[in-house]
C-alpha cells in the first residue's frame, strides 16, 4: 500500500453529501481492487480535544457560519441557484467543507479551514497532521466556520513526541488554544480502526 502507486479516475454528481460519496469510494475499491476490510474499535494512546475553558469563550477562529449548510445543500442537490455567500477573509475556505492547506506563503506554513462545520469534523484532519488519534470531547455540537493556523510539523511525530514545530510560528497544540480555546489532553481513547482482509492488484481498463 506504501508502495505501489495506482491513477484511480473516478467523477460522481457535486452535490452528492460526503458519506455518499465515501460509499462510492468503498464500491469502487471493492470492485477494482476486491478490497474486503472491517471495523474494529481498539484502545490506543491518543488526544481527547477539550475546551481550554470549560466556562470560558472560545477563540476568535470559531465563528457564526457565514452559510446555511443545510440550504446549501439542499440547493445543490436539486440544482437550484445556490444561496448568496458573504464576502469572507479567507478566500480558500469552502462553503461547508473542512480541508488542510500547507502552503508556503502562509505565515504558519499550515491551516485548517472548514465552513458551516462542527468542532468534532475537523478532528480527523489534526489527528492527520500529528499522526495520533484525536476524539472530540468539547461538548460543541453547533456548526462553525472554523480557521487555525500552525506551524508545520516534523515530517513523522512519535506518541511521546512534543509536536515542536520545524518553522517559526504556533505549534498547533498553542493555536488551539489561542486561535480556538481548544486543547489537546494526552489520554486513551478508543477509536474505530480499519482492517483490511483481503486485497489484489487491480485489473486494468
Amino acid at each position: 500500500m506504501r508502495t505501489d502507486l495506482w491513477e484511480i479516475q473516478a467523477r460522481t454528481d457535486p452535490w452528492r453529501s460526503n458519506d455518499e460519496k465515501r460509499a462510492m469510494a468503498r464500491q469502487l475499491l471493492a470492485e477494482r481492487f476486491r478490497l474486503a476490510v472491517h471495523v474494529e474499535t481498539r484502545e490506543m494512546a491518543g488526544y481527547a480535544l477539550v475546551r481550554a475553558r470549560p466556562d470560558g469563550p472560545l477563540g476568535p477562529g470559531l465563528r457564526t457560519p457565514a452559510v446555511d449548510c443545510d440550504a446549501y445543500r439542499a440547493a445543490q442537490q436539486k440544482g437550484e441557484p445556490l444561496p448568496p455567500t458573504p464576502p469572507q477573509r479567507d478566500q480558500d475556505r469552502l462553503p461547508c467543507v473542512a480541508i488542510t492547506i500547507f502552503s508556503l506563503l502562509s505565515p504558519g506554513g499550515s491551516r485548517i479551514t472548514a465552513g458551516g462545520t462542527p468542532v468534532s469534523g475537523i478532528t480527523t484532519l489534526i489527528a492527520n497532521v500529528i499522526d495520533q488519534p484525536v476524539i472530540d470531547a468539547t461538548g460543541l455540537k453547533e456548526p462553525f466556520d472554523i480557521e487555525l493556523e500552525f506551524a508545520a510539523l516534523p515530517l513523522s511525530a512519535a506518541p511521546s513526541a512534543d509536536l515542536t514545530p520545524r518553522n517559526d510560528g504556533p505549534s498547533i497544540l498553542e493555536a488551539l488554544q489561542s486561535q480556538l480555546g481548544l486543547k489537546l489532553e494526552s489520554r486513551k481513547v478508543s477509536v474505530e480502526v480499519l482492517v483490511i482482509d483481503h486485497v489484489e492488484r487491480p485489473s486494468p481498463d
